[in-house]
């Protein structure tokens, strides 16, 4: 980036108008994330060198902000926009055009962010050689796209991240939770259930837990029962 000159008057109004979100539609995220990932990961897990006001307890909802180098930022943001320029990605694109996960040869949009991004939600992508998902294993050239960290000409590829998500409420009737697997229930790739709750993670949909003895029993497939020798 030495002595390069980048217009990043579209940069800037694609964060600006970005919903600060990862998910499918959030246009800016994809150039945040290439963005971020410039910094060493300490930077933005410990905020060594990323902000001017470091990670105060006292002051949670405030703290860490503000950059401690602007100049440096700029930098980055440069070269990110070069990176995706040059790779014909728009830089307001839909993260869900370009983020997605592998359940044998059916490819799934998905949501979610990376480790660097502070997002709970967590989505990481890797070669697709990496991807234990996909039946058969893929063979073609996944090369990451310039010194992009997890873009490669196929995408971000999640690999691993969120699984098992579950919220509960203790109510007076008893618990009541739901659930759900982003990467579906079964690792079988010949199994219905390979991906069967993918596509309802992608689409924010959650199951019921069942948890009563009425519940369980109404929704039983199959029961086995054990019993000793005699």
């Amino acid at each position: 980036m030495q002595n390069t000159r980048v217009d990043l008057s579209n940069a800037c109004a694609v964060l600006g108008a970005w919903d600060r979100k990862f998910n499918l539609d959030s246009r800016g995220a994809v150039l945040f994330r290439e963005w971020i990932t410039r910094y060493p990961y300490t930077d933005t897990y410990l905020g060594q060198g990323l902000f001017k006001t470091p990670f105060d307890p006292l002051a949670p909802a405030a703290t860490p902000r503000g950059l401690a180098d602007a100049n440096t930022a700029l930098d980055k943001l440069a070269e990110a926009t070069q990176l995706l320029t040059a790779a014909g990605i728009p830089l307001d694109v839909a993260l869900g055009e370009h983020q997605v996960g592998h359940r044998s040869n059916r490819v799934i949009p998905v949501h979610g962010g990376n480790r660097h991004e502070g997002i709970a939600n967590l989505q990481v992508a890797a070669s697709r050689y990496h991807s234990p998902t996909e039946t058969p294993i893929f063979t073609g050239r996944d090369d990451y796209i310039g010194d992009s960290e997890s873009l490669s000409s196929s995408g971000y590829n999640v690999v691993h991240g969120s699984s098992f998500i579950m919220t509960l409420n203790f109510t007076d009737a008893g618990p009541s939770a739901e659930a759900i697997l982003s990467y579906s229930q079964s690792g079988d790739p010949a199994s219905a259930h390979f991906a069967d709750q993918t596509p309802l993670y992608k689409d924010k949909i959650w199951r019921k837990i069942l948890f009563t003895p009425t519940d369980i029993a109404e929704h039983t497939l199959s029961k086995t029962v054990l019993r000793s020798a005699p």
